[in-house]
Formats: structure tokens, C-alpha cells, sequence
């Protein structure tokens, strides 16, 4: 597993995760880990897809309509179990200060000090 955090971990916003090391295994399933409904983009407050989950299948301009805890908890990780495309996702709503992306079938951790707002496909 500590191989697996470093090789995900997000150094810095706009990164795209997906090309990074995706976290989905060759066969094209997601990591058992994250837990996410095929067709959607979920965030996590914990590492490695651990935590509270809320998941979107959809643009969306702002998390907190559909998610109890987007408007008040980091987000720590992601996974994009579409195959819809790349998910690119903001720290504000309406689509504002774009904070990184990540691939389909991939995800993996973020640095934790932020809040996501708002996504599109």
C-alpha cells in the first residue's frame, strides 16, 4: 500500500491522475478499495477511497446540492468509474478555479486541502 499512496499521491493542482498511475487494475476494474457505482466520479474524505463517499454522474455546479459534507470537508481522493471520459474538478462553484482531472477508470489520492465545488465531464 506504500508504494501504491506515493505513486498516486497529487503534488500539485491541475495534475491529471489518470496519467499519472491509474488506480484501476489491467482488466479494466476499479481498485477494491473505492468503492463507485459504474457511470460515476466519486469523491472521498479519507485516503485511498476510505471514508464518507459521494458520488456524480453528471456536471455538476455545486457538490453540496447532492453532498451533505462538499461544502464543509476536504476532499483526500477520487475515482472516476466512467468510461464517459475525464472529469475535470473545481474548488468553487460554477465551474471556478480548476483544481486538477482525472482520467476514466482511474484515481487515486489528492493533497487533502481542499474542498471540490463543481465538476464536469
Amino acid at each position: 500500500m506504500r508504494k501504491l499512496r506515493g505513486v498516486l499521491a497529487v503534488a500539485g493542482a491541475g495534475l491529471m491522475l489518470g496519467a499519472m498511475a491509474p488506480v484501476a487494475a489491467a482488466s479494466g476494474q476499479q481498485a477494491a478499495a473505492y468503492r463507485c457505482s459504474p457511470g460515476y466520479f466519486c469523491l472521498y474524505t479519507g485516503e485511498g477511497g476510505s471514508g464518507l463517499r459521494c458520488q456524480f454522474s453528471e456536471r455538476t455546479e455545486d457538490t453540496a446540492r447532492e453532498c451533505s459534507w462538499a461544502a464543509s470537508t476536504n476532499v483526500k481522493s477520487v475515482y472516476n468509474n466512467s468510461e464517459a471520459g475525464t472529469v475535470t474538478f473545481y474548488r468553487s462553484v460554477n465551474f471556478g478555479d480548476r483544481v486538477g482531472s482525472t482520467r476514466a477508470l482511474s484515481g487515486g489520492n489528492l493533497t487533502g486541502t481542499y474542498k471540490i465545488r463543481s465538476l464536469t465531464w
